[in-house]
């Protein structure tokens, strides 16, 4: 606040029906010997900044409104590993109620014995700990958690990562048959984005499209191949975007040998942002002999 903001204790005395009137335009800082000691706001004010209205956010709690909405489960215990609080995600996710789970011993939930393992030893050390445990709750699901100390009690955080761990094993085993089968020399590959632009390719693809080392990234996939097949290579990557469905073409490189393309959607949630690309030779030229 600036000067004009504060009044000595000596003139409200002298004079306090004017400075209540100005206090009701704006704050006024009280001092006395030259220090601040006391406010006079309106009682307007002095509400609004004590309000607890649903529309005035200055009485939210955030910590609570990020517990209440987060979309991982929030789970509470004490030293005793009895349940003070539980989010709706955790509830939703147990299949319980709040009244049927709060002020019990976690242990009738039958969780893993290595959560409890991790519980004690945050409440022993106060060490934050990140770990993952089978679920005990949904069979074949995992969990990654989070649990630290929460003032003199233990607070989780978890989020099921069946599925995240499921699509990483998956992106594993269709590196490890690119890879093998790049080492036949049978296919190469190249990922492109919807509208075709190429973002990566294996040395593999580089070759059977004739393209240098670095050359094809950036450039539209069409662009590779004869102009005979140029739409039929939009066509099959429009639908496969838009669709979701694998296509064929069958094209010819910069050598001018026949060149069998599939597409499939490389999909990101609901959304496909582009396709896997792989190319082969064609049938009738594999068994082919110089």
């Amino acid at each position: 606040m600036d000067k004009s903001d504060s009044v000595t204790a000596a003139e409200v005395i002298r004079n306090f029906g004017y400075w209540q009137e100005q206090a009701l335009l704006k704050p006024l800082v009280v001092t006395h010997h030259r220090r601040a000691r006391v406010m006079l706001v309106s009682t307007d004010m002095f509400d609004a900044m004590n309000s607890t209205d649903p529309g005035d956010d200055r009485g939210v709690d955030p910590i609570a409104a990020i517990e209440a909405n987060t979309a991982e489960g929030f789970v509470v215990l004490d030293a005793d590993l009895v349940v003070r609080e539980m989010n709706d995600a955790a509830l939703t996710w147990l299949g319980i109620d709040r009244a049927s789970v709060v002020g019990q011993p976690i242990e009738r939930l039958n969780p893993s014995p290595v959560y409890l393992s991790m519980l004690r030893r945050v409440l022993r050390t106060g060490e934050a700990l990140t770990f993952e445990v089978a679920s005990t709750v949904a069979p074949a699901t995992r969990l990654s958690v989070r649990s630290f100390p929460y003032g003199e009690h233990v607070a989780s955080i978890f989020i099921d990562i069946t599925e995240q761990e499921r699509l990483q094993v998956t992106a594993d085993e269709m590196e490890a048959l690119k890879a093998a089968l790049t080492l036949l020399g049978m296919v190469g590959t190249a990922r492109v984005d919807a509208r075709g632009r190429i973002i990566e390719t294996d040395a593999l693809f580089m070759q059977m499209t004739g393209m240098a080392p670095g050359d094809a990234e950036g450039r539209m996939l069409e662009d590779l191949f004869a102009p005979a097949v140029r739409a039929a290579l939009r066509q099959a990557l429009q639908t496969v975007v838009t669709e979701g469905t694998c296509q064929s073409v069958r094209s010819a490189g910069r050598r001018s040998e026949a060149l069998d393309l599939s597409f499939a959607p490389l999909e990101a949630g609901s959304d496909i942002p582009g396709a896997v690309v792989a190319v082969k030779r064609a049938a009738q030229q594999e068994g082919a002999q110089p």
